[in-house]
């Protein structure tokens, strides 16, 4: 491809950046299919697609997740976001293994948060919901991401529930089927960004929209249905911040 480099600046032209895709879609299939657009109809099926994207919007989201602002927003309205982890990490009660699962929270519970407060709707699907989950799970396992070690340790304490909940930063953060605190965090940011996706609103003023929305809309659900000391806990300290 060397005559095609544009006088050697190393850049290619779109027409040139084509002129490669076509040739390597050629010597990359053309011992399985004959015709040049099936062979590049495979290269962007089994080469492209799979892969198109996927880093830089992981990127993007991490930049705007654990901007010092956004996670100023977080630290600032930390003790009420700890009290409803805390209070859904025991809600889901389906199995013993569950049961017993009461410092981090599962995918059931994480839907349960967002059915309550009904947030599912026609841009936050259930689909989307279980993108996000499974979204956050990846970058939190990916190898040399420090981001959510920090948050872990950063946001784990404070709940105001007592000591079950003090040591809970980190439980779950390599548990593929469990959200720790620090990535569900990470969660609500991303529903955040789904639910208020005005680009001409600093992120960081979205994501404290978003939770105090979310913080009215839990009142209200709960309001009716006071059932431990935990939703207590939860209805007071939300009433204290949504004076």
């Amino acid at each position: 491809f060397c005559d095609h480099d544009n006088g050697g600046s190393g850049i290619l032209t779109p027409n040139s950046f084509v002129m490669v895709l076509l040739r390597c879609a050629n010597q990359r299939f053309r011992d399985k299919v004959q015709k040049m657009p099936d062979q590049v109809a495979m290269l962007i099926d089994n080469q492209l697609k799979p892969y198109a994207c996927q880093e830089d919007t992981q990127n993007i989201f991490m930049r705007m997740a654990y901007d010092p602002k956004v996670r100023r927003v977080l630290d600032q309205n930390n003790k009420e976001l700890k009290i409803i982890f805390v209070l859904y990490a025991m809600m889901d009660t389906s199995t013993t293994d569950a049961m017993q699962r009461v410092t981090t929270i599962n995918i059931k519970e994480f839907h349960m948060l967002l059915a309550d407060t009904e947030l599912l709707d026609d841009t936050l699907t259930e689909a989307a919901m279980q993108q996000i989950f499974e979204g956050i799970q990846t970058s939190a396992t990916d190898e040399g991401n420090e981001h959510d070690i920090h948050a872990s340790r950063t946001f784990s304490v404070g709940s105001g529930l007592g000591d079950e909940a003090e040591d809970d930063g980190e439980a779950g953060i390599d548990d593929d089927e469990e959200l720790a605190f620090s990535e569900f965090l990470d969660g609500l940011v991303a529903v955040a960004a789904y639910k208020y996706p005005d680009p001409f609103t600093p992120f960081e003023q979205r994501v404290s929209s978003f939770l105090f929305d979310l913080f009215g809309r839990l009142r209200r659900h709960w309001s009716r249905k006071r059932i431990s000391p935990q939703v207590d806990a939860m209805l007071n300290a939300l009433q204290k911040k949504l004076r």
